[in-house]
């Protein structure tokens, strides 16, 4: 049975927009002050408490666009490795 051919870019476009989402989800996490309420998770996994900083929209934007930038070029890289080995004799 072969190895399935993946789309680089498809690939890098979806790892890129669901890190940006769960950067976005993180956000707004934090700036709506629950942090404070998961020191007590943080507890939980003898972890030190959670220190946040005051986030301004500009932070927000640019912080989802770096996680959309990193995590696409890295799902780019992880689609390109999985083709290249997926062309190997062994791997058929």
């Amino acid at each position: 049975m072969a190895i399935q051919k993946l789309n680089e870019k498809h690939f890098a476009l979806t790892v890129g927009i669901f890190a940006a989402i769960l950067k976005l989800i993180g956000i707004v996490v934090i700036s709506s002050n629950l942090a404070a309420s998961m020191s007590a998770l943080a507890g939980m996994q003898f972890l030190s408490k959670i220190g946040t900083v005051q986030i301004t929209p500009q932070m927000a934007i640019v912080a989802i666009i770096m996680a959309f930038v990193v995590w696409g070029i890295l799902g780019y890289a992880f689609a390109a490795l999985w083709n290249y080995l997926a062309k190997q004799k062994w791997a058929r």
